[in-house]
């Protein structure tokens, strides 16, 4: 009688199928470096004819600033946003709250919710970025994007007929 004999396997997965990274992470091989040259510096990002998607059925969407840091030194990050609607002038403050890890890479940004009563239409719409530190301290940035949030799942009330609650 003759027994099943299986193959070699032709492919790993798992925890070392890279042998650099566990598969959690990833490796930056390319980022923009910037130096500060004072201990403040602001990076201004603008973007014009910024159409909003309502979000969860609730008359609401969202706008939306974000990317990748990495410091060589302790830092503090604080975002302006200034948009305009219809016209209308709006704005909105944060600190970036969480503490910014040195020598590794921190996810930054934030996001505001805007009522669509007004307009869906952001005609201009400016996302300042202001970081304080040591001067000569070096910044790398990765992957940042400022714009609205329309994922698909988010659009209707997908995510309410997966009895997930959610509330904004």
């Amino acid at each position: 009688m003759r027994t099943y004999r299986r193959r070699r396997t032709t492919r790993t997965s798992g925890f070392h199928t890279c042998g650099e990274t566990t598969g959690g992470e990833c490796q930056i091989k390319r980022a923009q470096r910037y130096i500060m040259h004072q201990e403040v510096e602001t990076f201004t990002f603008r973007r014009t004819d910024i159409i909003l998607t309502e979000l969860f059925d609730t008359g609401n969407g969202m706008l939306a600033f974000g990317g990748y840091l990495y410091t060589d030194k302790p830092l503090a990050i604080s975002f302006h946003l200034q948009y305009v609607i219809n016209g209308r002038s709006y704005e909105y403050q944060a600190d970036y709250q969480r503490p910014i890890r040195v020598n590794d890479w921190n996810n930054i940004g934030f996001h505001k919710e805007i009522c669509l009563d007004d307009g869906e239409l952001v005609e201009v719409a400016a996302a300042e970025m202001k970081i304080r530190g040591e001067a000569n301290t070096f910044l790398e940035f990765i992957s940042i994007d400022f714009g609205p949030i329309c994922k698909e799942e988010y659009i209707g009330d997908n995510l309410q007929e997966s009895g997930v609650k959610l509330s904004i």
